[in-house]
């Protein structure tokens, strides 16, 4: 009797051990909150990206690149079916032919690409005996097309893969590993020559079919006060940060199918942007942009359009002597790989 007593004082002990904590009004809330807060940024992304299905500089120059993209690719591969892509040509004349009438400058990457690519290919079909006839290479879009193939490479390229000794992956390796985020900057600026230098490797980055879509915005002065305003990440050394380069990703540039990708093509673009500013001596940090946040003040100054979605800020400089960064370790590869047959 006695056991049996004592096992129902430890049952209705442990049964209010169990009870619930009383969770107040801002817990019971927050879920519902989330939710409404969710729903808000996939409807501000939904609405930016309808700017792929207007016919627009952006989208003409976006479905150029597509197409060349698509017969550069075709001239690329070990199999390639002799006469293909006639109708993408002819749809990438006539969009050249839409550019043409709708004013967009020549001097655009998007038309000299189209142009070239275009020439390679007609090259690239002759050289193999195909009959072209029916490609109307006469359109007037076209006339200058000779130079715009002397301008840069077309078509597809013998890969000379580089060779590198133990002391130069070495180095490759030392150099990736280590970067560190720095967020304490001395006063001097990066004057805008090496920044384009910056941007130009960075470039290198790869990007959906070629598009590039992705902008950089350089502040200082008054304009970092407000981006740093902006950004949720660098509480506590606001000051300390004297530049910064907004990312963007341009949704003009993806198609209905392609929802998010800005973000994705902006990320990739990003990190190879970090690796530049290191590889000029250039210490930086990059904080995450919320989706749910608009930046509308950083908008108006910078000149940033709404359908360019803000995909990360980068705070960067020169080192302060008295710069700290943090003993931040990497986890092992075993804990995020699996191999498979």
């Amino acid at each position: 009797m006695a056991n049996l007593c004592s096992f129902k004082l430890k049952y209705r002990d442990n049964r209010k051990k169990k009870k619930r904590t009383p969770m107040n009004t801002k817990d019971l809330l927050r879920p519902f909150a989330n939710r409404i807060r969710r729903f808000v940024i996939a409807h501000r992304e939904n609405v930016s990206a309808t700017v792929e299905d207007k016919l627009n500089a952006r989208t003409i120059e976006r479905d150029i690149l597509l197409l060349s993209h698509s017969l550069e690719k075709g001239m690329g591969i070990p199999d390639a079916r002799l006469g293909f892509g006639k109708a993408k040509a002819q749809q990438l004349i006539s969009l050249l032919e839409v550019a043409r009438h709708r004013g967009i400058s020549y001097d655009s990457f998007a038309l000299a690409e189209g142009k070239r690519v275009l020439m390679a290919w007609r090259d690239w079909q002759a050289e193999r005996g195909v009959d072209l006839s029916d490609i109307d290479f006469s359109s007037n879009c076209l006339s200058d097309a000779l130079d715009a193939v002397k301008s840069g490479n077309a078509g597809a390229i013998a890969y000379k893969r580089c060779l590198w000794g133990e002391e130069e992956r070495q180095l490759v390796l030392n150099f990736m590993e280590s970067r560190k985020s720095v967020r304490w900057f001395d006063d001097r600026e990066v004057d805008e020559s090496t920044l384009e230098n910056v941007v130009r490797s960075a470039l290198c980055a790869p990007s959906a079919c070629n598009r590039q879509p992705c902008k950089v915005y350089f502040a200082k002065g008054k304009s970092a006060v407000v981006v740093a305003n902006g950004i949720r990440g660098n509480r506590g050394f606001e000051s300390s940060i004297h530049q910064f380069a907004v990312v963007t990703c341009d949704r003009a540039m993806f198609s209905g199918a392609e929802i998010y990708q800005w973000y994705v093509n902006g990320g990739i673009f990003l990190h190879s942007l970090l690796l530049s500013f290191s590889a000029n001596s250039i210490d930086s940090c990059v904080f995450q942009w919320l989706a749910g946040d608009s930046g509308a003040e950083m908008r108006t100054l910078l000149s940033i359009p709404e359908r360019e979605a803000i995909v990360g800020v980068v705070g960067f400089g020169y080192p302060n002597k008295d710069a700290k960064v943090l003993a931040a370790q990497r986890i092992s590869p075993r804990e995020i790989i699996s191999f498979h047959q």
